[in-house]
Parts: C-alpha cells; structure tokens; sequence
C-alpha cells in the first residue's frame, strides 16, 4: 500500500498535481492522518491544488496540524479551496 512507504506517498501527491489526476483527490485527502508530516504537508497541498471549494471543510483541521510545514501547507491550500 502507497501509505506504507512515505516516499511513495509524496511522490503520489506530487505527480497528481504535476498531471492534474483530479480523481485522486478523495483518496489522497485520507493521507490527511499520516504519521508523517511529509507526506500530511504533500497530501493537503495537492487536495489544494486538485480539489473545488467543497474540500475546504477537510482543510480547515489541518491548519492547526503539530507540524509547522503541514500548518503551512494548509493555509495555502485552504486560501486556494475557499474561493
């Protein structure tokens, strides 16, 4: 499972953005609960990038996520979802 391997898990999130694999969206929002923050921060920065304002509400709990990176990542996805 890609959510096994952290490395892998980013790569996923990076190439859905890179090809705009708008269908991945709903699985990639479940790295949301990650243990590692690489992977959380590349995850909610690709729903960013690929979802509609309906994924907004997702967001939103990441912003206070313990991770500075991931905190980042969801302001800036957050900003782009509520439009």
């Amino acid at each position: 499972m890609i959510a096994d391997d952290p490395e892998k898990a980013v790569f996923v999130c990076f190439a859905a953005r890179q090809f705009q694999w708008k269908s991945w969206v709903l699985s990639i929002r479940k790295l949301f609960k990650h243990v590692d923050p690489r992977v959380r921060a590349a995850a909610v920065s690709a729903v960013g990038e690929l979802a509609g304002p309906s994924l907004a509400p997702s967001v939103y709990p990441m912003l206070s996520d313990a991770d500075p990176d991931v905190r980042r990542a969801a302001e800036v996805a957050h900003r782009k979802l509520d439009r």
